[in-house]
């Protein structure tokens, strides 16, 4: 298993995004052109922003296609998708 969890990270590029305010964003991609958005809220901004309802917003306008969709979520951050303009 840990072989594998390392074979899998050796594979898999990283790309820093610059200009999140609050919150920590990397495009990731897999080998097989799997891309996503990760977003990982900044820490203390829980004071600054009810992510509760910033997560319920933002399920509420990917469901109805305005703006990428959510992938997933966790404590701490969300995966989306990645849109190119």
């Amino acid at each position: 298993m840990l072989r594998f969890l390392l074979l899998l990270l050796l594979c898999v590029c990283v790309c820093v995004c610059r200009g999140a305010m609050t919150n920590r964003v990397y495009i990731v991609s897999s080998p097989g052109n799997d891309t996503v958005l990760l977003r990982l809220y900044g820490r203390g901004t829980d004071v600054l922003f009810d992510r509760q309802r910033e997560l319920d917003t933002f399920r509420t306008l990917s469901d109805r296609s305005f703006g990428p969709k959510l992938l997933g979520t966790f404590s701490g951050g969300r995966l989306e998708e990645v849109r190119v303009l």
